[in-house]
This record gives C-alpha cells, structure tokens and sequence, in this order.
C-alpha cells in the first residue's frame, strides 16, 4: 500500500499528467465531436466551449490533483 507521502508524490505526477495532456489539447485541439465512456462530460464541455473547453477541463483536474498533493496535511 502507499504510505500517505507517496501518495501526495502520485497526486502530483498525475497532475503533472493531465497539465501535460492540456497542453497536446491546446496545440492540437480536437475537431469531432468525443465517442468513448467519458464522452457525455466531454461531449457536453466540447459543445459548450469548443476545443478550449477541453483543455480547461484538463487544467482543473490537474489543479485540483496538484492542490490534493501539496497540501501540508
């Protein structure tokens, strides 16, 4: 199991991840609408916002990943 010092080291390198799959979203932006399991949330952001709906999609997750990490406690 991981103690809760790796646990905070995965956090982060997991929004370390999807700050990463942010920026391939904004340098290269999708232009179908998304299929898959997750393509209802998807979907309804792409429909929303467009391309960049996506990409802040990602930076909130990874933001809230990094925040969850970080934290002192």
């Amino acid at each position: 199991m991981l103690d809760k010092s790796d646990a905070k080291k995965a956090c982060i390198a997991f929004a370390i991840g999807t700050w990463a799959m942010a920026l391939v979203e904004l340098f290269y932006p999708t232009i179908t609408a998304p299929t898959g399991r997750w393509s209802w949330l998807t979907g309804s952001i792409f429909n929303a916002a467009g391309s960049l709906g996506i990409v802040l999609l990602w930076v909130v997750v990874g933001s809230f990943l990094f925040l969850t990490g970080y934290k002192k406690n």
